[in-house]
């Protein structure tokens, strides 16, 4: 089990390739993550967009996850 408290976007990507084998850090990612945080901390819809690739469903969930 994964505890989430006290974790922040940034504590749990720093910690995928150890949790999940075959996962390879994206900068992009951290960076759409970033981006869906803030959105979520303001209470504002947002709209997002990356490339193929980029992890855009595991970059929405973990900000998600922490709020």
């Amino acid at each position: 089990m994964i505890k989430l408290s006290g974790e922040t976007v940034e504590s749990i990507f720093a910690r995928l390739e150890d949790l999940l084998p075959g996962y390879e850090y994206r900068p992009q990612q951290l960076d759409f993550a970033k981006a869906v945080e803030r959105a979520i901390e303001k209470n504002v819809p947002g709209i997002f967009e990356a490339g193929t690739g980029t992890g855009k469903s595991l970059a929405a969930l973990i900000p998600a996850a922490l709020s």
